[in-house]
């Protein structure tokens, strides 16, 4: 962690957990659904959103999350409810969703203010063509996942991980191969030959509660070279940097 300390989905304790499920994927799509027109060139810049069932999700801007070395959205007006933090990804910053290693150093704890149970974590790369996610629960192991587009995982016990402390987590496409790391550790791998994520349109953190996100990393999954980095130093401020 640095020096300086540091979907979203829609779900339902009153409704079952298959509506719950579906929900979820709902709500991601929504709030992700970015469009295809030409985006400023720049460096970028995170927004946030928080979601509960059958209410119109909300989005906020960096400044309401970003503090003290963290990303964390801290203030739903709900008390049953996901986030996630969204970085779209600049024109100008060509990164192909098929080749790229997203990192990030993040917690989701089940005893802090703004947990929710099962403290889900999931990471997103939503390309041009397809979108690769992993979908980490604490418990019930039926709404995991591994996926891009149709083609992956679910209903897997190796996705089962409560993230009580800061931990990296990596999502790695590389040669039609979905892969997932906790700690560098392969967890879980996947094979989309047939799909393609495409170019790299943004990239997504989603929490089910209030989970806290300590810097993002992208690589290039080939190369190994970084093309990306974003420490939340800046209080209020997003403050990516490319390379």
């Amino acid at each position: 962690m640095k020096t300086i300390l540091s979907l979203l989905l829609l779900s339902t304790v009153l409704f079952s957990c298959k509506k719950e499920a579906i929900k979820t994927q709902e709500f991601l799509s929504n709030a992700s659904n970015t469009s295809d027109a030409v985006r400023p060139c720049g460096n970028g810049r995170w927004s946030g959103t928080y979601g509960t069932p059958d209410l119109p999700y909300q989005i906020v801007t960096d400044s309401t999350f970003i503090n003290n070395g963290i990303a964390q959205l801290t203030n739903s007006p709900w008390s049953y409810f996901y986030t996630s933090i969204t970085l779209p990804i600049p024109k100008c910053h060509q990164v192909s969703g098929d080749s790229v290693r997203f990192t990030t150093y993040l917690k989701n704890p089940s005893d802090q203010s703004g947990s929710v149970f099962p403290f889900d974590v999931s990471l997103w790369l939503y390309g041009s063509k397809d979108t690769g996610h992993v979908q980490f629960l604490a418990d019930l192991p039926e709404y995991t996942a591994l996926t891009v587009g149709n083609v992956g995982v679910t209903n897997t016990t190796d996705l089962l991980h409560l993230f009580q402390d800061w931990t990296e987590v990596t999502l790695e496409s590389k040669n039609k191969r979905l892969t997932v790391y906790i700690n560098g550790v392969l967890v879980k791998q996947i094979v989309y030959r047939g799909l393609k994520i495409g170019a790299l349109k943004q990239i997504q953190i989603g929490f089910k509660g209030s989970g806290s996100v300590d810097w993002v990393k992208l690589y290039n999954s080939n190369t190994n070279i970084q093309i990306m980095q974003e420490d939340f130093n800046i209080n209020g401020h997003s403050s990516v940097a490319w390379f």
